[in-house]
């Protein structure tokens, strides 16, 4: 994942099995973010990678790190 300052974070990924994964990342700011899903360096085929997608706030509950996404650039 890219944040608008142009860093880049790992995600954490989690196979759930039949074909199905799970991720996981903690943005640090609002604004526009690109997340890039690839294997090997390349993008996968057959997806639209990456996808944009602009993050209104977020906010620490008990449950975690709370994001609110507004727009997906698809």
């Amino acid at each position: 994942m890219t944040d608008p300052e142009g860093s880049t974070e790992l995600c954490e990924i989690m196979d759930e099995e039949d074909f199905h994964y799970r991720m996981m990342f903690t943005p640090q700011m609002e604004g526009t973010h690109t997340l890039s899903i690839k294997h090997k360096g390349l993008h996968i085929s057959g997806t639209v990678s990456p996808f944009l997608f602009y993050l209104v706030y977020f906010f620490l509950s008990e449950r975690g790190l709370i994001c609110r996404i507004i727009d997906i650039k698809l």
